[in-house]
């Protein structure tokens, strides 16, 4: 009987620590939710409590935060010990983030040789931002030859799951420039547009230069100014300068030289050459 009530005992033991093993025990995606909630906090007791225990998502998302200072200060340092600790058993956002670091010279000394070969083993597994950021090194023969047949591949792989269209944009330019490739307007053309269609500005504002000049396509005034416009609302210089060009010289719409300065002043103060000499022009008629 009292063999019985200690077996009894031990059992609802291992059971109540079981039970709060379960209900106490944090998870990688509730520290995402709460990132996504703005409670930095939260996120962060929970990603140091499971990078403790190697868990290499968590490593990676501390990482990323100290990284891009989310919540926290800064520390390129940290970012680095935490993202080599993920990167180094084959965390494939890790190596991304760690290659995009060596490549930017963030925090370390500007490696492309170690930006490169991080970026192919995140890139084996599928990542989109390692697959863009080779497309670029290859195309513009970044720590490597120029490779355009290689970028075009990179782009590819990259374009199907890129969510903002700049994989489809530079491949779009590849096209349109018949940089490696046989120029191709109407290829240009139907990646400008997926690009767009997810609100890629840069992608509107190439469309927008197709149809105004009638590359690949029949000018068309009318559509070079719905392009342009859409570009020039989300605050891209090329867009408004190319919105203030059409206001200045009456294309699509009533010509309106106010507007036009504005534009170009607009695109101006965001960096833009073109934009700056425009207004200046303008600005030296009025007198």
């Amino acid at each position: 009987m009292k063999k019985t009530i200690i077996i009894t005992g031990i059992s609802l033991i291992i059971f109540l620590v079981i039970t709060l093993t379960i209900l106490f025990r944090v998870t990688h995606e509730e520290g995402v939710i709460a990132l996504q909630k703005g409670d930095y906090q939260t996120a962060k007791s929970i990603f140091e409590k499971l990078s403790s225990k190697d868990d290499t998502k968590a490593q990676f998302s501390l990482g990323e935060m100290y990284l891009k200072g989310n919540g926290v200060e800064q520390d390129y340092s940290k970012a680095k010990e935490l993202l080599e600790k993920a990167a180094d058993k084959g965390n494939a956002s890790a190596q991304a983030n760690l290659g995009q670091m060596y490549y930017l010279a963030n925090g370390v000394k500007k490696d492309y040789s170690k930006a490169k070969e991080l970026l192919e083993k995140a890139a084996a597994q599928n990542n989109t931002s390692a697959q863009f950021f080779l497309g670029y090194m290859y195309s513009n023969g970044i720590g490597t030859e120029q490779n355009y047949f290689k970028a075009i591949e990179f782009y590819e792989n990259a374009s199907e799951q890129d969510i903002t269209g700049a994989a489809q944009l530079n491949l779009g330019h590849i096209y349109y420039n018949g940089n490696g490739v046989k120029r191709n307007y109407l290829k240009a053309k139907e990646l400008y547009e997926k690009a767009a269609y997810k609100g890629n500005s840069y992608a509107e504002n190439s469309l927008g230069i197709m149809y105004l000049y009638g590359k690949g396509v029949k000018q068309d005034y009318l559509n070079a100014f719905y392009f342009f416009q859409g570009s020039a609302i989300k605050n891209n210089s090329s867009g408004q300068a190319n919105l203030g060009y059409m206001y200045e010289n009456g294309y699509a719409v009533e010509k309106d030289i106010a507007i036009a300065k504005s534009l170009y002043e607009q695109a101006c103060e965001r960096g833009s050459e073109y934009g700056c000499n425009q207004y200046n022009r303008l600005k030296i008629n009025e007198n």
